[in-house]
């Protein structure tokens, strides 16, 4: 698996507690964003392996954005980030063309799960 990541969040903390996170898998994160068209253009730019994304933001951008990135970049895997509770939010997602979700506030356990998961399965071509 290639260790490349993107990640979306409007919340510089967020951001900032994801690369941490991530890095603890042996992730590298290429590229952060904080808004859905700065995204795009390091989606186009960098071609991120992974692009995490939040979809807890009042307006429709985390869904959009997770569509544009999933035509983009078909191969990429793409992670939503939702509010935990939120099981419509995490539809919504998968609708959108997240392959997996990852629960707000985050679980370190979750994230090395995540990676495993990751890891398991061949990725896309």
């Amino acid at each position: 698996m290639s260790n490349t990541l993107l990640i979306v969040d409007d919340a510089e903390f967020m951001r900032y507690i994801l690369r941490d996170l991530f890095a603890g898998a042996g992730l590298e994160t290429v590229a952060e964003a904080g808004t859905r068209g700065e995204a795009l253009d390091l989606a186009r730019s960098l071609r991120p392996d992974i692009v995490v994304v939040d979809t807890t933001t009042e307006s429709d951008d985390g869904l959009l954005l997770i569509r544009e990135v999933s035509a983009l970049l078909p191969e990429a895997r793409i992670i939503a980030a939702v509010q935990a509770g939120a099981f419509d939010a995490a539809v919504a997602a998968g609708k959108a063309g997240a392959d997996y979700t990852i629960v707000k506030p985050y679980d370190p356990t979750d994230v090395m799960i995540l990676m495993r998961t990751l890891e398991a399965q061949p990725q896309m071509a």
